[in-house]
């Protein structure tokens, strides 16, 4: 919960808002626990370096000297601190839209102090929040997880003004029994962990609209709120249509409606939409009484272009089977994690997980919308996919991995995978090899289509830099039953030996 005074908080996020802090001092708990971090330091008297854009910082952007990056520079820069979205661009015409905000500071088998802080560019002053999570019993740290999500409208975030925005927390964890909290790098800790976003304005493109309250018509424009003299009744006159005939959650639909009363001639319009920065929810326009009303719907399998998806949810077994997803099983299973976590609906990874820390499924704002997929059986994964000789990839395995490259100056080691095992297969290069790949380009193309048997094809492929191509035909072997066939596998050369029925002539099967 956000305590700050500033004018521009009043009403605003709960954790965006309330008491500014003016001495920056700590209130200190007495603890029970004596296995704890120590508590952080004061807070900083403000951001020094401001041409930094106001977006969230991400691995390989420039961090504030006196911060630590919001990543944890012990386990391959995963991120601990976040913010989503990170711009919010306010259009001057949708006031009313809401946006859903979400801080969290995820670090698994670590403590985040139940603390944090905002900053506002403009104003330069500083105003607490408070994640939402139980802290450990008489102290202020939080296990594995903390978060706040919100939702404010439009206009909402205006109150607070358009510029930057500056968000702190502090976490720590144990590495060889020592406790390393907000670290730069492996020797320099201590710091509190930055975070930024951005909010910016649009202005309308539109002029006003003229006001014609207290005619007796509830116009465009005019509601209730701001003009009940015209909007309290019901207006008879006012007509609504619903392309997808009502509240239809499996199919897209748009809104209208219209006055004939209206000076303007106008109609007021909408349609069925995703909500912002959900993948579930639904917002259903239907007509009621002649006027455009709304209800919001969580769809099942997810939300897309304006209605719910009709295709079932993502399981693990689909998961690994997807090359791009598979990767993570893989990366997950060689870090030494139990399980690897994605969104069920779109697909998306999510993080490694430890059974005895499940940050995924349980202790997550986003726990519904995830899967919890176990890693310890052997699994594959190659970053190439699969015999591509002119891309150096990566094959991993559950404890091993293999990194194409040339074995001299034509033959290439090309990993692989099959029946979830890394192989390796050695190429002789068309043109050369260099490096992890073969030179030149693959390229290629051919007259018959795929495995013809029953028609002599001409294959090119296998280009050097000047464009120049070797060619390949069919052709039958001297004891005029076997076939050799040259065919494409996408841009890769590709060849078979068949035995031909009834006899082989001329480069095809009789």
């Amino acid at each position: 919960m956000v305590n700050n005074d500033h004018p521009h908080y009043v009403g605003v996020l709960v954790f965006l808002c309330v008491v500014i802090i003016v001495g920056f001092g700590w209130l200190l708990f007495s603890t029970k626990t004596t296995d704890l971090p120590p508590e952080p330091p004061i807070i900083g008297e403000g951001i020094t370096n401001t041409n930094l854009g106001g977006l969230a910082f991400y691995p390989g952007d420039e961090i504030p000297s006196e911060y630590a990056p919001p990543w944890d520079i012990f386990n391959y820069k995963k991120m601990i601190f976040t913010i989503t979205p990170d711009e919010f661009i306010i259009n001057m015409d949708d006031l009313d839209e809401e946006n859903t905000i979400s801080i969290e500071a995820n670090h698994p088998e670590g403590l985040i102090y139940k603390y944090g802080y905002l900053y506002y560019l403009a104003e330069e002053e500083w105003g607490s929040f408070e994640f939402e999570e139980t802290t450990i019993e008489g102290s202020n740290w939080i296990k594995n997880y903390g978060s706040i999500i919100e939702k404010a409208r439009n206009e909402d975030l205006l109150e607070l003004g358009a510029g930057e925005y500056y968000l702190v927390a502090y976490s720590c964890k144990k590495h060889d029994g020592e406790w390393k909290c907000g670290c730069k790098n492996e020797k320099e800790c201590g710091y509190w962990m930055i975070q930024s976003f951005n909010i910016q304005v649009e202005e309308s493109e539109l002029p006003p609209e003229p006001s014609f309250c207290g005619n007796g018509r509830c116009e465009t424009g005019e509601t209730t709120a701001n003009c009940p003299e015209d909007c309290d009744e019901e207006i008879s006159n006012t007509t609504c249509t619903d392309s997808d005939g009502g509240i239809q959650y499996y199919t897209y639909g748009e809104c209208t409606q219209c006055n004939t009363n209206d000076y303007s001639g106008a109609c007021l319009g909408t349609s069925d939409n995703c909500v912002e920065n959900s993948v579930q929810e639904l917002r259903e326009c239907y007509c009621q009484d002649n006027h455009i009303k709304t209800t919001t719907y969580e769809c099942p399998n997810g939300c897309e272009d304006g209605a719910c998806i009709k295709e079932p949810l993502k399981d693990c077994e689909t998961l690994q089977e997807d090359s791009s997803a598979n990767q993570y099983f893989v990366m997950c299973a060689n870090e030494g994690y139990d399980d690897v976590c994605f969104n069920k609906f779109t697909g998306v990874y999510q993080g490694c997980v430890k059974d005895s820390f499940n940050d995924c499924t349980i202790n997550n704002a986003n726990a519904e919308q995830n899967i919890l997929c176990d890693v310890e059986k052997p699994i594959c994964y190659d970053s190439d996919g699969g015999l591509n000789y002119y891309v150096g990839g990566t094959t991993l395995t559950y404890n091993n991995s293999f990194s194409d490259v040339c074995a001299g100056n034509t033959e290439l080691k090309e990993g692989y995978c099959q029946d979830g095992k890394l192989e390796i297969e050695y190429y002789k290069c068309p043109v050369g090899c260099n490096g992890r790949t073969c030179m030149g380009t693959p390229n290629c193309k051919e007259t018959d289509e795929g495995k013809d048997f029953y028609n002599k094809g001409y294959l090119s492929a296998n280009c050097n830099n000047l464009g120049e191509c070797g060619t390949y035909d069919d052709f039958c072997f001297t004891d005029n039953t076997t076939l050799r066939e040259f065919y494409c596998d996408g841009e890769i050369k590709r060849e078979t030996v068949i035995e031909c029925p009834y006899g082989c002539d001329d480069g095809a099967c009789l």
